[in-house]
């Protein structure tokens, strides 16, 4: 982020909505009065803010961009893995906080996905679209299954934001349940987006859950 003009975005912090008040470290675009849309990210696993400047940085004027590092990660708290996926929904929802008339577009990227489900569904009136890329749920690709296993082995060696990372990855499964219910929930407009040569989620994976719940896939 330090490499482009001032005024482009910032380094923001706000206090998660949960009973720890964690403190959260975002990248935000500063206010834009003719912003009619607020895009919200929700990153993957590990979550780092900084790989998403360029997307800030490219940013028309009509839109405004918030992306945090979630809990667990870079200068967020806490120090070790949120693993609890609707804690972590709760934790971030300060984020969907946007002016009156405008609206807001919440985007969950790869781990970040089944996160976002559950924020759309828990304030449900403070999101109005959905969009999923290569949405992590569960389905690993071959180079995934090869980081997640030899992760798995040296985790205690691992720096901070990868120990946590595989700690979050390993605790989804049996959240999914409740995740799925919310997705089927959602009465907002769901958009999938997955690229061919994805090879950490397997496009099949979402080409099948788009098409089991009717939703949208590019």
């Amino acid at each position: 982020s330090s490499a482009y003009p001032a005024g482009t975005m910032e380094r923001v912090e706000f206090v998660a909505g949960v009973p720890e008040a964690w403190r959260i470290s975002a990248l935000a675009t500063p206010d834009r009065p003719d912003a009619d849309w607020k895009v919200v990210i929700i990153t993957g696993t590990p979550s780092w803010s900084e790989y998403w400047a360029p997307t800030i940085a490219d940013l028309p004027h009509t839109r405004e961009m918030i992306v945090a590092d979630r809990p667990g990660f870079r200068t967020s708290e806490p120090e070790d893995a949120v693993r609890d996926i609707a804690k972590q929904a709760d934790a971030l929802a300060p984020m969907l906080q946007a002016r009156p008339g405008q609206r807001v577009l919440l985007v969950g990227q790869s781990f970040g996905a089944p996160v976002a489900t559950l924020m759309a569904s828990r304030y449900a009136d403070q999101v109005d679209a959905v969009v999923l890329v290569s949405a992590y749920f569960g389905d690993r690709g071959p180079t995934a299954r090869r980081m997640f296993g030899l992760g798995r082995v040296v985790q205690g060696m691992l720096p901070r934001d990868l120990r946590n990372s595989i700690a979050e990855v390993s605790s989804q499964g049996p959240q999914l349940p409740g995740v799925w219910t919310a997705f089927q929930g959602l009465r907002q407009p769901v958009v999938f987006i997955h690229g061919d040569d994805d090879t950490f989620v397997p496009l099949e994976a979402d080409q099948r859950i788009a098409a089991e719940y009717g939703r949208t896939l590019i």
